[in-house]
């Protein structure tokens, strides 16, 4: 799903700019050109707009939980299960997860993730603050991508025989397998399902349910105004990324963190107008720790 940025948008209010403000709006835009002051105060203003644009396209910060770190505080989370021996944790961008014996806390390292984009210096002097709006979503398009990639890979890290489920027998993401995987859950572990992640192909077997499975009320819960919503009180979750042939169920109010040491920031690049362009940077500090692997119940061997 794709977000669109509106830069002629009062947040506050949460409404697009209107007569007077927008054609103020406009000349402070076209103003950044030719002031080095305005244009960092403009790049630093982005972040608002960029950030709003990433978390509804991440699945990570719902899956995990976000913990806005104070600036100088550890991202320490204390441990008071007393069956979690190892947490997995992500130690950098693009790293293999990695095992960690816990004890009374687990500290959970962070890392940064950068990038930039561009825009012609005309651009600016013509007001053509729609070509900008594209550029930020593109560059909210790649944080989207890192989070993604660092969280499910620690996700597919904690992985492992204890939370598979094996010989279901099924090919296909049946209400039976649905319902075994919630009893699995509730019965084994103790643990209340929140979230249910799925390809989509396996989210068409949802959509496939007969009314001699599924009575017409469930069906209702099911296809909310026409899109995927939930059955069960258990969230479903469409995503290219997850395999065909498997399934993920969440307890989120148990599985791990996201600690953000850094919300994402924004800045000017000086160097960019020097060419004529002008250049935004934005970067975050942030990490990935699943606590309880339990808290997840990972199905496979479905028909791809």
């Amino acid at each position: 799903m794709k977000f669109n940025i509106s830069l002629a948008h009062d947040y506050k209010e949460n409404q697009s700019l209107q007569g007077t403000n927008l054609e103020k709006f406009i000349a402070d835009f076209k103003a950044t050109a030719d002031s080095e002051t305005l244009r960092t105060s403009f790049a630093a203003s982005l972040s608002v707009p960029v950030l709003k644009s990433i978390a509804p396209q991440t699945s990570v910060r719902d899956i995990f939980a976000v913990d806005e770190i104070p600036a100088g505080a550890l991202a320490e989370y204390p441990i008071d299960l007393d069956d979690i021996e190892t947490a997995v944790v992500m130690p950098r961008l693009g790293a293999i997860p990695q095992n960690l014996v816990v004890g009374d806390s687990l500290i959970v390292p962070t890392f940064e993730v950068a990038n930039s984009v561009e825009w012609k210096l005309t651009f600016v002097r013509d007001g053509r603050f729609n070509i900008v709006e594209r550029a930020l979503e593109k560059l909210a398009e790649s944080f989207v991508r890192a989070e993604e990639k660092a969280g499910w890979d620690t996700i597919r890290g904690a992985i492992n025989a204890e939370n598979t489920m094996t010989g279901h027998g099924q090919t296909t993401l049946t209400k039976s397998l649905f319902n075994d995987m919630i009893t699995e859950m509730r019965a084994v572990h103790g643990y209340n399902p929140s979230a249910i992640y799925v390809s989509p192909r396996r989210a068409k077997d949802i959509r496939m349910w007969t009314d001699t499975e599924i009575d017409p009320v469930t069906r209702r819960e099911i296809f909310n105004v026409g899109g995927m919503n939930g059955i069960w009180n258990v969230q479903i979750n469409e995503l290219r990324t997850i395999g065909d042939g498997e399934v993920f169920m969440f307890d989120t109010s148990r599985f791990g963190v996201m600690p953000i040491r850094t919300k994402l920031t924004t800045f000017d690049d000086p160097t960019a107008i020097k060419r004529l362009r002008v250049g935004v940077g934005a970067w975050e500090e942030i990490g990935f720790a699943v606590i309880d692997k339990k808290a997840m119940l990972y199905a496979n061997g479905l028909s791809a």
